[in-house]
């Protein structure tokens, strides 16, 4: 079954992605007009993934779920990154956003592994690869953690 890179966006809480996080400018952080992405904005929206750390891997920072490679930063430049998609996702993000996302040369980037233009890129839709790539290495117990916490209703606080 081939996930549609819009199927993608919908909230993991709501099957029909009608949750209060979509609806809520404020669940994506700051307007994606005002900001241009940076190398600390790539990476802190990959920590901000369950589990992520950064590891340095042939002369650049990557970033990794239990071992695995899900995105890496500064390559082929300092202007450029790499998700590790699936390559129904990476079809379906050129399609969406050509002027930020372009295949990896050879092989790589026929299995999906997509160049992400940090400049041109919004917050929104590279947080929204960033989950993709990650949820295509992690562990599928952790993905389903990971979804069943994001469908856990929250509590609210009462002082």
């Amino acid at each position: 079954m081939e996930a549609s890179w819009s199927a993608a966006r919908r909230c993991a809480c709501e099957p029909r992605g009608a949750c209060a996080r979509r609806r809520d400018p404020r669940s994506l952080g700051p307007p994606a007009v005002a900001a241009v992405v940076t190398s600390a904005a790539f990476r802190r929206l990959a920590l901000a993934l369950p589990e992520s750390v950064e590891v340095g891997h042939m002369g650049h920072p990557d970033f990794r779920v239990r071992g695995r490679i899900f995105a890496t930063l500064g390559h082929p430049d300092d202007g450029h990154a790499m998700v590790k998609l699936t390559p129904a996702q990476q079809e379906a993000l050129l399609r969406a956003e050509p002027d930020v996302f372009a295949p990896v040369p050879g092989a790589w980037g026929r299995g999906g592994a997509t160049h992400v233009r940090l400049r041109a890129a919004r917050v929104a839709s590279l947080r929204l690869a960033l989950a993709a790539a990650w949820r295509n290495v992690a562990p599928r117990a952790l993905v389903a953690r990971d979804e069943q916490r994001a469908r856990a209703p929250r509590r609210r606080r009462t002082s």
